[in-house]
């Protein structure tokens, strides 16, 4: 019986499933970074005014996705910034910033007229 405990709980064999649990945690880990790329974050945006919104308020803040998308897609290549990267990068970022705030304006905006028409 001593036997059969000391070969159930040898290092030798604890080792192996320490190893497969540490194999399947990488990855997931390597799953769970890959939902978060610059790329999920446009599409989550996305998706979260279009469920949000309808109508000419969709359409409008379509236009500025629209706008977006480029430039989102440039700054987030895998060859960003290697034209000029000084000008290119701040240009772009300063670009991504406004229409970001101009998406966040609007549908704020958007909202407080929507509760308004409700009460």
């Amino acid at each position: 019986m001593s036997k059969q405990i000391d070969e159930l709980f040898s290092p030798e064999r604890l080792r192996k499933n320490w190893e497969k649990a540490q194999s399947k945690e990488s990855d997931e880990n390597t799953v769970l970074k890959n939902k978060n790329t610059p790329t999920a974050a446009f599409d989550d945006l996305a998706v979260s005014l279009q469920e949000r919104f309808y109508g000419e308020n969709l359409a409008v803040l379509n236009l500025l996705l629209d706008s977006l998308h480029p430039v989102w897609e440039s700054l987030f290549a895998e060859d960003a910034g290697k034209n000029n990267p000084k000008i290119d990068a701040a240009e772009m970022i300063l670009t991504a910033h406004e229409l970001l705030n101009q998406i966040e304006d609007l549908s704020f905006a958007f909202n407080l007229n929507k509760s308004a028409k409700q009460s």
